[in-house]
């Protein structure tokens, strides 16, 4: 219900957040139901906003080209960043790389095992992603794969991590990385979307 509600003497507005507009930006890479809902929904909850908060200056220009319509309703205001921690890596035989991300197509998870192949054999690659990942995975030799660890489990793995490595494509923000740097790990990844602002010059 589009406009302003009022309850006694209150007045309340409503606030969309939008963290990234992927189903507009590579359609194939989503399900069916799930690009017609965004279709569908998208102008109808743009219009009944009163406000918009987009989470990358990325973002926001995004749905500014998509939908002109919004520019006057959006503010950016980025995501939070996990507690800066010290990291010191105990030394090891192999330099330890880490990937966290879903098995969706524009994540690049296929990337993976070509440029593992194209490493020398001092690395240690760690990925923790989600079924469609594990598919798109198994069979690497050498690639050490990962689902639903603890939390001791992922800090573990984090402290060891001494490259953080993300292929996406398109990030709204990307919270993997910012937890990297949280930790003093640099990041390298595919430039051109939200993650840019995370990681700067850290990358």
């Amino acid at each position: 219900e589009a406009g302003t509600e009022t309850q006694g003497n209150k007045a309340f507005r409503k606030v969309l957040t939008v963290h990234d507009l992927i189903p507009f930006l590579a359609p194939d890479a989503v399900s069916r139901t799930l690009r017609a809902y965004m279709h569908l929904q998208m102008p109808r909850a743009l219009e009944a906003a009163d406000r918009i908060i987009c989470v990358s200056l990325w973002t926001a220009q995004c749905l500014e080209i998509l939908y002109p319509a919004a520019k006057n309703k959006i503010s950016v205001i980025m995501n939070g960043k996990p507690e800066l921690l010290s990291h010191r890596p105990a030394p090891a035989e192999k330099t330890t790389i880490f990937t966290l991300s879903r098995g969706e197509s524009y994540k690049r998870l296929q990337l993976i095992p070509a440029i593992f192949k194209a490493l020398s054999g001092r690395y240690e690659w760690h990925v923790l992603t989600d079924g469609k990942g594990l598919d798109t995975l198994k069979g690497v030799a050498g690639l050490h794969l990962h689902t639903s660890l603890s939390d001791a489990a992922l800090d573990d793995l984090w402290q060891k991590t001494e490259i953080f490595v993300h292929p996406s494509l398109w990030e709204g923000y990307c919270l993997p990385a910012a937890t990297a740097l949280s930790r003093g790990i640099p990041a390298i990844f595919t430039g051109g979307s939200g993650i840019d602002e995370v990681v700067g010059g850290a990358g």
